[in-house]
């Protein structure tokens, strides 16, 4: 079981991304962001080259559905792997793979992107957008506390 967050505050422009996984040291391979560029989570059958390839291209410029576009097309084991981005202009583009598990699905909502595999149902993607939507709240806090009601429920 994987559950993530990419988010842009749209007050100050930081990008966040946030992973809680079943797998030892998964984390480190599933999270990548760059300030003012991007972020990506890249989960299920994790392939942390679509993170570092798809930072590149939103460098260049490339928009997240851009960048969601060319990744996919350069991996043939795409119906592996779940990825959500969110570009500097806090859009999201998200791919769940149809071999991501029973249920594998992202929940994007504004500036914000939940995503998870290997869950019962979206109670746990919805408990993340609540969790982040706490008004009030510092980004980095916000993203804690998307992914603290994640594993509640």
């Amino acid at each position: 079981m994987t559950f993530s967050i990419v988010a842009r505050d749209p007050l100050t422009g930081a990008l966040g991304v946030a992973t809680a996984t079943a797998g030892p040291s998964v984390g480190a391979l599933v999270v990548h962001g760059d300030a003012g560029v991007g972020a990506i989570a890249t989960q299920a059958m994790t392939n942390p080259l679509l993170g570092l390839h798809g930072i590149t291209l939103l460098r260049k410029g490339l928009t997240a559905h851009q960048t969601l576009a060319k990744l996919l097309e350069q991996d043939n084991e795409c119906e592996r792997r779940q990825v959500m981005i969110i570009d500097r202009r806090g859009d999201v583009a998200h791919w769940s793979g149809t071999f991501c598990g029973e249920f594998a699905g992202v929940v994007p909502q504004g500036a914000c992107g939940v995503g998870g595999n290997l869950l019962a149902n979206t109670q746990t993607l919805n408990a993340m957008l609540a969790g982040f939507h706490q008004p009030e709240t510092r980004f980095e806090m916000r993203l804690l506390a998307a992914l603290k009601q994640g594993a509640t429920a």
